[in-house]
């Protein structure tokens, strides 16, 4: 209780100001603190809508949930809660929590939430590019009957991806490729690479390879390549070829055959797989097989793709 009031508070902005509601006033007006003994009123919905979720982004918009008799949608502030606009209406879908909204390389995502049914439903994955603005989908979780948040950090360890810190580049390198010529990691700049490691030797190589080759013809009219490099000894054709038609792999694939380059790398155990961004920084690596078409890897590649 402040002042009388009783708030609840909703979340901190990066600035330090705290924003909460009026548990005994109006649901559709917001308010806020710099100190959190003394609270103003701060802003309101245009139309009466009630606030139910606040997220501050990191440069100070305000996205919010709000609910009127039409469903719910959400909203955004430009000045931090004096005043908004619905910029999304998503009916009976809504945010659960502040982590139902999280920003990732310049971009802004909204995993909804749905309370209208027990059973599986489709939910979607929103992203933005415009701080909010506006919003599409970009990813549909099939068999799923919520969606509890967006933390980047889940994103990666759902898809048993290790993260790693932004602007960490990989080696360079330049390789000779199957079917002639050679190609390094710029050949594929501006588009997600998935750099795979493997050998005609390893077993969990050849586990995985059906996952990869299904990714890769997915996604690669969406801006995604796999990029698989055997670092099998001397790179003999006489393994290598038969190899890959008995997988039918048609992505591209380059030879180690000193394995230089997964030195380089720091590869220590196959297969390795990294992810890197477009922009040519590495997003994180796997160590070991994966289901690289799994509904959670593609969750983590949607949200790199160029």
């Amino acid at each position: 209780s402040v002042g009388g009031r009783v708030v609840g508070l909703v979340p901190v902005d990066p600035g330090g100001t705290a924003y909460g509601l009026d548990l005994n006033g109006s649901s559709a007006e917001l308010w806020s603190s710099a100190d959190g003994r003394s609270w103003a009123r701060r802003g309101a919905t245009g139309n009466g809508a009630a606030f139910s979720i606040v997220a501050p982004l990191s440069d100070g918009t305000l996205l919010a949930d709000v609910s009127s008799a039409s469903g719910h949608a959400i909203a955004r502030s430009t000045d931090r809660g004096t005043s908004w606009r619905e910029v999304l209406s998503t009916g009976v879908y809504r945010a659960l929590t502040p982590h139902s909204f999280a920003e990732l390389d310049g971009a802004s995502y909204f995993l909804e939430y749905q309370t209208f049914t027990a059973a599986s439903t489709p939910i979607r994955l929103w992203k933005s590019l415009d701080r909010g603005a506006t919003w599409t989908v970009r990813y549909t979780f099939e068999g799923h009957r919520h969606g509890h948040g967006t933390r980047v950090a889940d994103v990666f360890e759902r898809a048993g991806v290790s993260e790693f810190k932004e602007g960490q580049r990989g080696p360079s390198f330049r390789l000779a490729r199957r079917g002639g010529g050679d190609a390094t990691l710029d050949t594929w700049r501006g588009k997600v690479v998935v750099l795979n490691f493997w050998a005609t030797w390893c077993t969990p190589c050849t586990t995985e390879m059906p996952t990869l080759e299904a990714l890769w013809r997915a996604y690669r009219d969406r801006g995604l390549v796999v990029v698989g490099v055997s670092v099998d000894r001397g790179a003999p054709a006489t393994l290598i070829d038969p190899y890959v038609r008995n997988l039918a792999l048609t992505f591209p694939i380059l030879f180690d055959p000193d394995s230089k380059t997964a030195g380089a790398w720091r590869v220590v155990g196959l297969p390795s797989t990294f992810v890197v961004r477009p922009g040519g920084d590495v997003a994180g690596v796997a160590v070991g097989a994966r289901e690289w078409n799994s509904a959670e890897m593609k969750a983590l590649l949607e949200s790199l793709l160029p």
